[in-house]
């Protein structure tokens, strides 16, 4: 089911795959209670939708939940911790929370950078986030930095040149 709502919502029927995502979600809170990874993974994907859907608040409030529960069960640094934040990082920047974004940003960058080398692409990943929400808040010196940085280690470890503008990523998790 999950996947079909991913596919829905990469075509943009975000209807649907909100009313798959939702279903998900309550099957697997049903069956394998609030907490089991499939159940975060569930409610991830349904934030991801909400937000693709404009609806910033209840994607906020998953995000949070989310987050929350990936922390106390496995750990602040655990990847999938890390791709909450990085998400709802997303998500406050969606809202205005240009310093609530910048905050959580900055911690996924180091912790990933600690964890997984400054050419990870998911390091990369989170440089590039972090440079636009750095550039929303006026701080083009502070966005250039992490930004071309990123673009050059990157390219450098892809063999190809980076283009003008490579957009925000989402990490979703897909069980």
């Amino acid at each position: 089911m999950n996947n079909l709502a991913l596919t829905l919502r990469a075509q943009g029927d975000l209807e649907g795959a909100r009313g798959l995502h939702e279903a998900e979600l309550a099957a697997c809170t049903r069956l394998l209670g609030p907490e089991h990874p499939d159940t975060l993974t569930s409610m991830n994907n349904l934030a991801s939708t909400l937000r693709a859907q404009g609806d910033l608040e209840g994607a906020r409030g998953l995000q949070e939940a989310v987050l929350a529960a990936c922390t106390r069960l496995l750990g602040p640094e655990h990847p999938d911790t890390l791709t909450s934040m990085n998400n709802l990082a997303l998500t406050l920047r969606a809202q205005g929370d240009l310093e609530g974004a910048r905050e959580l940003q900055e911690a996924v960058l180091a912790a990933r950078t600690r964890l997984l080398g400054p050419e990870h692409p998911l390091t990369l990943t989170s440089m590039n986030n972090l440079a636009h929400t750095l550039r929303a808040q006026g701080d083009l010196a502070g966005a250039s930095r992490p930004l071309g940085r990123g673009a050059r280690t990157g390219a450098a470890g892809l063999g190809r040149r980076p283009s003008a503008h490579e957009g925000d990523r989402e990490q979703s998790a897909t069980a």
